[in-house]
């Protein structure tokens, strides 16, 4: 599967049209800039940027993400299973990769599998976060299992 430069475009800017909106979803500042989250969601962005592709699957973004920790004052201390495991719920991120069968004009990257109070976080592929209730987070992620 290939996704081209405009349709990414399209969805981040999509994204941010969403993002502004409110219908269960509120968005997240100054919370999840040192999340575990946040590091996912800024990884992935730049996998994208440098691959011009998703990740093949998660061994190949886990790679990637190893990498770059090295290289984040953010992520010192923390192993790469840390970063890539929510803090809210103890559970691994959900992240999406070539292998999954994506929608055209998909944008998320990564979600938080229970999240908290009915409540998870989900990063789209340009590195924003949001809160969303589990409407709309089935909306935002219908493949999710």
């Amino acid at each position: 599967m290939r996704i081209s430069v405009t349709g990414l475009v399209c969805a981040m800017l999509t994204c941010v049209l969403i993002a502004g909106c409110g219908d269960g979803a509120s968005s997240q500042g100054e919370a999840t800039d040192d999340s575990h989250l946040k590091f996912v969601a800024d990884s992935y962005a730049l996998f994208l940027k440098e691959h011009r592709r998703l990740p093949n699957d998660d061994a190949e973004f886990r790679e990637f993400a190893t990498k770059r920790a090295a290289d984040d004052p953010k992520a010192k201390g923390q192993t790469v299973d840390q970063l890539l495991t929510s803090e809210r719920d103890g559970k691994p991120f959900g992240l999406f990769t070539l292998e999954d069968s994506l929608p055209d004009g998909f944008f998320q990257a990564a979600y938080e599998q229970v999240g908290v109070d009915g409540r998870r976080l989900v990063a789209d592929s340009a590195g924003n976060i949001q809160e969303v209730d589990e409407a709309t987070f089935r909306e935002m992620v219908p493949i999710s299992p």
